[in-house]
């Protein structure tokens, strides 16, 4: 590898035709010369090597910004954050946080928006779960966790209600191991999920 190496107009055309802009192949360019002088090795055709390396670089950039596009998206769509005066969202206040999650702790707040409320009919309490946090508490915090992590949520720990809104078994493990917990607990422990997601 020379200082002053530049890959040839062939893998330079190969990957603005993937889509990979010319100012982030520049930048990669300065990355790969300084990687592989670091590493003294000597090889017969840096372009393939440069072409990989580039597409991976780019490929993981994007990953990344979905990422951080996902996370947004998640955050944005938790009910009840304040909003400044062009509309746009702002921190909240301990304050109002804390009331927001005692509203969900109680199970008043199901969102602003239609997709956070539940889809089933909701009774106070599943049979058999008496003493548990109340079903509806349940299911406004599953909708949560299923906006924060995705996918992921409901394919690890499936629906919190059948049809018939009873507590499903992971559910009902879930309300029972969360029975004691006050409202600033179930506060700390959601706000700990949003910083961490």
């Amino acid at each position: 590898m020379d200082l002053d190496w530049v890959p040839n107009e062939t893998a330079f055309n190969e990957l603005q035709t993937s889509g990979i802009p010319v100012e982030f192949i520049a930048q990669s360019l300065h990355e790969f010369r300084a990687y592989w002088l670091s590493r003294g090795e000597k090889k017969p055709d840096w372009n393939p090597e440069f072409i990989r390396q580039t597409r991976h670089q780019f490929a993981y950039q994007q990953q990344q910004e979905q990422r951080r596009h996902d996370r947004s998206e998640a955050r944005s769509r938790v009910s009840g954050l304040p909003q400044n005066q062009s509309g746009r969202q702002r921190r909240e206040t301990v304050t109002e946080r804390n009331e927001r999650y005692e509203r969900f702790a109680a199970g008043l707040d199901t969102g602003n928006d239609a997709e956070f409320a539940p889809k089933t009919r909701l009774q106070p309490t599943s049979p058999g779960t008496e003493g548990l946090m109340p079903a509806r508490a349940i299911a406004a915090l599953w909708a949560r966790f299923s906006h924060l992590y995705g996918n992921r949520w409901v394919s690890v720990y499936g629906e919190a209600l059948s049809a018939d809104g009873i507590l499903q078994p992971v559910a009902a493990t879930w309300a029972k191991a969360l029975a004691n917990l006050t409202a600033d607990d179930l506060a700390r422990g959601l706000h700990a999920c949003l910083d961490r997601a």
